[in-house]
């Protein structure tokens, strides 16, 4: 609790996993019995055929012996490489990884990748009562698309959050729901996918989304402004059937703008009372790299009563800082 390594926890705080040649982890999700799941990605062939890479560790971070083999799951998804980017926990204790699958790995305009979520049972086997064998594969317009955070509702269905791309508008939000069962669910906006463009052909890309108890759905990430030089941070609210909420920001889509180049949100937070808490930073690999926190109020606006304007910049020095991810703690503070 007060900032300093717990030595109870692997060796001397540290925990260190090799699947057996070059990983990644990208997502954490804690169980109710304090066991804590990794997602990310592996390489058994670097840098091509990348797998879903799943380990679990026991409160003392040790391995758990009893998930998949000796606490680590590999998941290929029969094709030219996977990675994992999010993770989500079931009540009944399954567990739903989401990432993107290669479906054609190429360095031109022709590569083509999926949404690709898994469910696993709680020992780490695939769970074969979801989509097929346990994978489903989202594709948009047979380009690229990413799955990078993922939302459980109350009533089981499974919100996939990230980015597409589109033969118009270069990369999108793009939005998809499923059924418990891992079929699309077709009431969600265009046969259970949703595609928005912040304007013009740019980059758009959601990394994080949150779902508000009314179920509407929040996604953060960043816009390329229409001069292609400006990043800004990018937030859009969608009503529970897909449609944007025009009460929010300018007809569903709000921007933060911190002054600073590629600017982007890695992760969206909920406060208790509606307001949104959005964490990034300035990919400038300067000085003015560093920690980017902004608060709107429930209608997209910005929150001026928090930091300056709604803002909070947060340097270490004169170094290159990022934000990745960020918690609410019970008595508010993030």
């Amino acid at each position: 609790m007060d900032g300093t390594l717990d030595r109870t926890f692997g060796k001397n705080g540290r925990v260190i996993t090799d699947f057996g040649l070059t990983e990644t982890a990208a997502a954490v999700a804690i169980q109710p019995d304090g066991r804590i799941i990794v997602a990310g990605r592996t390489y058994p062939t670097f840098p091509f055929l990348g797998q879903y890479a799943l380990a679990r560790y026991n409160r003392n971070g040790s391995l758990d012996m009893t998930f998949g083999i000796d606490g680590l799951v590999r998941t290929s998804f029969n094709s030219q490489g996977c990675f994992a980017s999010a993770l989500v926990l079931q009540a009944d204790g399954k567990i739903i990884a989401g990432g993107t699958k290669y479906v054609n790995f190429t360095s031109d305009e022709s590569s083509d990748t999926d949404f690709a979520l898994a469910r696993y049972n709680s020992d780490g086997s695939l769970d074969s009562t979801f989509g097929a064998g346990g994978e489903v594969a989202t594709d948009y317009n047979q380009r690229n698309d990413d799955a990078l955070s993922l939302l459980l509702q109350p009533d089981g269905k499974i919100v996939a959050a990230g980015d597409s791309t589109s033969p118009t508008t270069f990369n999108d939000f793009a939005i998809a729901r499923y059924l418990p069962d891992g079929t699309i669910d077709t009431s969600f906006g265009t046969l259970g996918k949703v595609e928005t463009d912040f304007g013009g052909a740019n980059l758009n890309q959601a990394r994080s989304a949150v779902l508000q108890p009314d179920g509407k759905i929040v996604a953060a990430g960043s816009t390329v402004s229409s001069n292609g030089i400006d990043q800004s941070f990018a937030i859009a609210r969608y009503n529970s059937d897909g449609t944007r909420d025009v009460t929010f920001g300018r007809k569903g889509l709000a921007t933060v703008d911190f002054g600073s180049f590629l600017q982007g949100a890695r992760s969206i937070l909920l406060q208790p009372d509606g307001k949104l808490i959005t964490v990034g930073y300035a990919d400038t690999e300067s000085s003015d790299s560093d920690f980017l926190t902004a608060r709107l109020r429930t209608n997209g606006t910005l929150d001026p009563t928090f930091g300056v304007g709604g803002e909070v910049r947060t340097s270490f020095g004169n170094l290159n800082d990022g934000a990745n991810a960020a918690v609410l703690q019970p008595d508010g503070r993030s």
